[in-house]
């Protein structure tokens, strides 16, 4: 991939905690405008990956560069101001506030916005989000779909540049799911996408490449197609050694 084409690089990203390594020498690209899929079984290393990519968590060794600029010693505080910006699988928001208030918020904390531009800001993100007709309703009556959408209003909001989404379709209908799909094949025509997710046709309807950790380490990387139907995901996920799945 040429420098040009890539928002994120990240290389050689290590994190242990004792004699449990979490982050295993970690290498990925992301392209301006693409989505990466990231899988894994429980304990892989994937929250690791945002707590590290959103500055929670410090890396012991290694690189994350966005756009030419080096994260690594910029504190949580300051990297949604660069564009990280994390949604969460349980809506983050202020119930007792509107819904058009949690989105000043956003703009107003992480992006650092003010007046007019802030507003500007704000109203985009609601009316991508399909949140326009409710802006004056309070969070915490929102059904959870739309809470959903918040979440990614906020994001927006913060002007973001890398939407790191955890697992943000849980707890959604089948129907649900295909809404907030399609919500999300939208803002991958603006944004950078890194997907943590356990609902493989989520992933294989948005994601460019889905990437596979394991105790910490990426173990594959390709095509979604190519990755869910593997022998090693199979191994990794059921149990079912390489050369009988195969």
């Amino acid at each position: 991939m040429a420098a040009s084409d890539v928002l994120l690089r990240i290389s050689g990203l290590k994190k242990r905690y004792g004699s449990i390594v979490v982050a295993d020498d970690i290498d990925l690209e992301l392209p301006h405008r693409g989505c990466l899929g990231v899988i894994g079984p429980n304990g892989a290393g994937k929250s690791t990956l945002f707590h590290l990519l959103t500055g929670v968590v410090r890396q012991d060794s290694g690189s994350i560069v966005l756009d030419g600029n080096e994260l690594s010693e910029l504190s949580p505080h300051r990297r949604p101001s660069m564009g990280v910006v994390r949604a969460f699988q349980i809506p983050q928001c202020f119930e007792n506030l509107t819904v058009n208030e949690n989105v000043l918020l956003a703009s107003y904390s992480a992006a650092r916005l003010r007046g007019a531009r802030a507003r500007e800001l704000a109203t985009e993100a609601l009316r991508r989000t399909g949140l326009s007709g409710v802006t004056d309703m309070h969070a915490g009556k929102l059904r959870l779909l739309d809470r959903k959408r918040l979440e990614l209003a906020k994001a927006l909001a913060s002007n973001a540049r890398l939407l790191l989404l955890d697992e943000i379709a849980g707890g959604l209908t089948d129907a649900e799911t295909a809404s907030l799909i399609e919500l999300i094949q939208e803002l991958k025509a603006m944004h950078s996408i890194i997907w943590i997710e356990h609902i493989p046709h989520a992933l294989k309807a948005v994601a460019d490449r889905v990437m596979v950790l394991n105790f910490g380490r990426k173990v594959m990387e390709g095509l979604p197609d190519d990755v869910m139907n593997s022998a090693l995901v199979r191994e990794i996920y059921m149990g079912i050694p390489a050369d009988e799945a195969a």
